[in-house]
């Protein structure tokens, strides 16, 4: 569930249109993010275009509630240290860009890809929670997945692994599910199913 936070109401009535959860306010307020949901937020993003206040809305979140990750876009690559100091996670904008243009010189088939991607595909990950998946192989995950998409990664205390048939899953790994978009919905359904 994500809830979206911007102080222009012609914004919030588009993206509301669009079926998003978007709530008109202030986010460096720390009353209206708690208001809002940041208090049960597993992650909060804060991606305006002002350094300023991602910097003053990661702070917030760090120091008031108790959220896994805090990731801020910062507009100006000189400030990512001062984000690096406060243990939040950055996308430099300046970066982003150099990476999609290596992506199209060095992988283009990958680039394709990606854009492609919003219409006929999906890539989602989650997390072994189900006491069911904990033990079982690659192998015998993949038998029970929809046509059409695959466990591409397998991340386990921070190390990312593309896993072989016979590798066996533990609980809080967490699982990287790609193919087309239906495909990957029904694995979802599948690998998690309580949510």
């Amino acid at each position: 569930n994500v809830v979206i936070i911007d102080e222009n109401v012609e914004v919030a009535e588009k993206l509301r249109s669009e079926e998003f959860t978007v709530r008109v306010g202030n986010g460096g307020k720390v009353d209206f993010l708690r208001s809002s949901g940041a208090e049960n937020a597993k992650i909060v993003v804060a991606a305006t275009g002002d350094d300023d206040t991602n910097l003053l809305v990661a702070q917030l979140a760090k120091s008031n509630f108790d959220v896994e990750k805090i990731i801020a876009r910062v507009n100006e690559p000189e400030n990512v240290e001062g984000f690096n100091e406060l243990d939040v996670e950055t996308v430099s904008s300046s970066m982003s860009v150099a990476l999609t243009i290596d992506n199209l010189i060095e992988r283009p088939a990958i680039s394709d890809w990606m854009t492609e991607l919003g219409r006929s595909g999906d890539v989602q990950e989650i997390e072994v929670t189900d006491e069911g998946l904990v033990g079982m192989r690659i192998e015998e995950v993949d038998e029970g997945l929809p046509e059409g998409c695959i466990i591409a990664l397998v991340s386990r205390n921070g190390e990312n692994t593309v896993p072989e048939s016979e590798f066996e899953l533990e609980y809080g790994d967490h699982l990287t599910v790609l193919g087309r978009t239906e495909a990957v919905r029904e694995a979802i359904e599948t690998l998690h199913p309580h949510d």
